[in-house]
């Protein structure tokens, strides 16, 4: 039996179960340069089919894991710092509680009331593409960039080429 980690829903880290303990979590946080680990864990969806943390010093197939050929873990934010300015020095941990707040805004795990989503969206934008330049961005620029939840898309009835004007 082998597992997957998914990380960012991109990027697969193999590994054999009987290696997976607290050293396994600190070689990956070491991959993606990351020392604020204390924020973050490995989830996994139980037999119950319920979201559920990795217990590190348990050994895996001792927890309530699926037993399927390959398991899949995700590596997620488990904290979240009250006061992200003061309590957070890496841009990489950052980036991390960026992205998976992002992804659950979009997946509407995390409800985002429309006007706040679109401010959200428009500053992703703009942290990645900088201030608009006619020349610079031209049509089809944002085609890419999935930017609001479907829901946000659906209650003002317009189409993603609506919302994509640049």
């Amino acid at each position: 039996m082998s597992a997957l980690l998914l990380w960012m829903r991109n990027l697969n880290f193999p590994f054999n179960l009987q290696h997976l303990e607290n050293s396994y979590l600190i070689r990956l946080v070491k991959t993606i340069n990351l020392r604020e680990i204390w924020y973050f864990g490995l989830q996994y969806t139980d037999n119950k089919g319920f979201s559920t943390w990795l217990k590190l010093n348990k050994k895996v197939l001792k927890q309530d894991v699926k037993k399927e050929p390959i398991l899949q873990f995700k590596f997620r934010a488990k904290f979240y710092p009250e006061d992200v300015a003061e309590e957070i020095i890496q841009d990489v941990t950052l980036r991390l509680f960026y992205l998976q707040v992002k992804d659950l805004i979009l997946s509407d795990e995390v409800y985002c009331p429309p006007d706040q989503a679109v401010l959200l969206a428009s500053y992703a934008m703009q942290a990645k593409y900088g201030d608009y330049l006619k020349d610079k961005h031209l049509p089809g620029t944002l085609a890419n960039d999935r930017l609001l939840p479907q829901r946000v898309l659906n209650q003002f009835k317009m189409n993603i080429n609506e919302w994509n004007i640049v």
